[in-house]
C-alpha cells in the first residue's frame, strides 16, 4: 500500500521534470535558426515587393500624363513603334514573378527557420531582388528612352562623334587581337585552331555588329541634316557601340589572359596518401603530389586534404588528378594515367611504330619520365588506349584502362602494383585499402569509378 501511495505522489513530480526538460530543449533551440541579419534582409525584400508595386503604378500614371502632353508629340511615333505603353504591364508581370520566387522559395526557408538554410536564404534574397530590379528597370525604360532621344535631337553631332570614335577603338582593338595573340596562338598550336576561333568568336561578332551600328549612326546623321532622321534608330546604334566599347575593355584583357594559358603546361599527380588517427572516430588525411609544369618536375611534402577529397581520390594513386597540356585553355580534372593528357600533342612527343606495326607514343627527352613514373617495366601508351581515352573519357570521367581482368591504372591497377614507387609508398606499406578506415571506405564506395567531382585539394 505504501508503494502505491509513493507511486501516486511521485508521478506529478516526474511529469513536471519532463515538462521542464522539454521546455529547456525548446528554449535551447530558440535563436538557433536563421540569423537576425538574414531575417532583416528578408523582411526588407518583402517590403520591397510592396513598394515596387506602388512604384510601377506611379510610373504608369506619370507616363499617361506625359503621353497626353503636347511636348510628347515628337515622341509619339517612337512610342507607338516600340510600344512603350506596354512597359508597365511587363513590369507588373515581372514583379508577379518576383513574388512567386519569394513565396515558393524565400518564404518557405524563413518559415523553416533552420540554421542550415542560412546560405540558401541569402541566395534566395539575391534572386528575388534581382527580379525586382528587372521590374523597376522595365517601368522606367520609357522615360530613359525619352531622355536619350531628346539628347540625340539636341546633340546629334557630339553623339555621333563619340560613337564613331568608340567604333574605331573597337575595330582596331579587335583587329589587334586577331592579328596578334590569336594569329600567333593558331600558328603555335594548329591542333587548337578551332578552339581558339570559338573563343575569339564573340569579338568577331562584336566587330561586325559595330560596323553595322556605325553605318546606322552615319546614315541617321545624314538624315538629320535633311530633317528626316530616325532618332530612335540613331540612339540604339550609338548606345550599342558605347556599350560594346565598355564590354571590350573588360573582356578583351580577360581574353588575352586566356590566350596566355595556352602556353602553360602542368600536371598534378597523386604520388602517395595516408590517414592518421586522432582518436577512435577522428582522422587526418594527407596527400603527397608530384607536380610537372612546363617540363619541370617537383615533389610536395605531405599536404592536409579534407576527408571528402581524400575519399574521392582513393582509386587514383599514381594518376594525374589534374592535367593542362600546351594548347588547351582549361585543365582536365578527371583522373587519368600520368601524361595521358599530353599524348597526341606534338609539343611532348610523336607517334612511332614497333616491329609489329603497332603505334605507340614516344616522349621527347624531358617528358620521358612519364613512361616509368609508376610503371615497371616502362609503359608506353598505345594509340588505341589513347584514342579510347580521348574519345570517351577526356573531360568526362576517370580512365583506369579497364580490361577483362581488371584495371590497368590507378590504386588497384596492375601496372601500379608492379611499380617500385607504389611498393615503397606509405599507402602500400600501411596496407593500402585493407587498413583504410571503415568510415573512409564506406563513404568512398559510392564514389569509386566516378572519380573526383571537386576541384579542391
Amino acid at each position: 500500500m505504501n508503494g502505491l501511495i509513493l507511486c501516486v505522489k511521485t508521478e506529478p513530480i516526474f511529469t513536471r521534470v519532463v515538462l521542464v526538460l522539454l521546455a529547456l530543449i525548446f528554449l535551447t533551440g530558440c535563436g538557433q535558426g536563421l540569423s537576425d541579419a538574414t531575417k532583416t534582409q528578408a523582411k526588407a525584400v518583402k517590403q520591397n515587393l510592396k513598394v515596387t508595386r506602388d512604384f510601377i503604378e506611379s510610373q504608369k500614371k506619370k507616363y499617361d500624363h506625359l503621353s497626353a502632353s503636347p511636348e510628347f508629340s515628337a515622341m509619339a511615333e517612337y512610342a507607338s513603334k516600340e510600344k512603350w505603353d506596354t512597359a508597365f504591364a511587363n513590369a507588373g508581370a515581372t514583379l508577379a514573378r518576383a513574388r512567386q520566387v519569394y513565396d515558393k522559395g524565400l518564404d518557405v526557408t524563413l518559415k523553416q527557420d533552420n540554421p542550415e538554410g542560412e546560405a540558401q536564404a541569402l541566395v534566395q534574397i539575391k534572386q528575388v531582388n534581382a527580379v525586382i530590379r528587372e521590374a523597376k528597370n522595365q517601368a522606367t525604360a520609357p522615360f530613359k528612352r525619352v531622355r536619350r532621344i531628346k539628347a540625340a535631337m539636341t546633340g546629334v553631332q557630339a553623339m555621333q562623334n563619340s560613337a564613331l570614335a568608340a567604333a574605331d577603338t573597337i575595330l582596331s582593338t579587335v583587329q589587334g587581337l586577331e592579328q596578334g595573340p590569336v594569329a600567333k596562338a593558331k600558328e603555335k598550336f594548329p591542333g587548337s585552331e578551332d578552339k581558339i576561333t570559338a573563343r575569339f568568336a564573340p569579338f568577331s561578332k562584336m566587330a561586325d555588329e559595330t560596323k553595322t551600328n556605325a553605318d546606322i549612326v552615319k546614315a541617321q546623321y545624314t538624315a538629320h541634316t535633311a530633317g528626316n532622321a530616325d532618332y530612335a534608330a540613331f540612339v540604339t546604334a550609338a548606345d550599342a557601340i558605347e556599350q560594346a566599347k565598355k564590354t571590350l575593355a573588360k573582356e578583351g584583357s580577360m581574353f588575352e589572359k586566356d590566350i596566355d594559358q595556352l602556353y602553360r603546361s602542368y600536371t598534378k599527380i597523386l604520388e602517395d596518401m595516408k590517414v592518421e588517427s586522432l582518436g577512435s572516430t577522428q582522422f587526418k588525411y594527407f596527400h603527397k603530389y608530384l607536380k610537372e609544369e612546363n617540363g619541370e618536375t617537383s615533389e610536395t611534402g605531405w599536404e592536409v586534404v579534407n576527408a571528402s577529397f581524400y575519399e574521392q581520390n582513393l582509386e587514383n594513386l599514381g594518376m594525374a588528378i589534374l592535367s593542362k597540356p600546351y594548347g588547351e585553355f582549361e585543365p582536365d580534372f578527371q583522373a587519368a594515367p600520368p601524361g595521358m593528357a599530353y599524348v597526341g600533342n606534338p609539343e611532348y612527343g610523336e607517334w612511332k611504330q614497333d616491329e609489329s606495326g603497332n603505334r605507340f607514343w614516344s616522349w621527347y627527352g624531358k617528358y620521358a619520365f612519364f613512361s616509368h613514373l609508376f610503371f615497371f617495366p616502362p609503359h608506353y601508351y598505345s594509340y588505341g588506349s589513347w584514342n579510347r581515352w580521348n574519345r570517351d573519357y577526356r573531360y568526362k570521367k576517370p580512365y583506369y584502362g579497364q580490361t577483362q581482368t581488371g584495371r590497368t591504372f590507378g590504386s588497384r591497377g596492375t601496372r601500379m602494383k608492379q611499380s617500385p614507387r607504389y611498393q615503397n609508398s606509405t599507402f602500400s606499406k600501411t596496407g593500402g585499402f585493407k587498413t583504410a578506415s571503415a568510415s573512409v571506405r564506406g563513404r568512398a564506395s559510392g564514389l569509386r569509378g566516378g572519380g573526383p567531382k571537386s576541384r579542391g585539394k
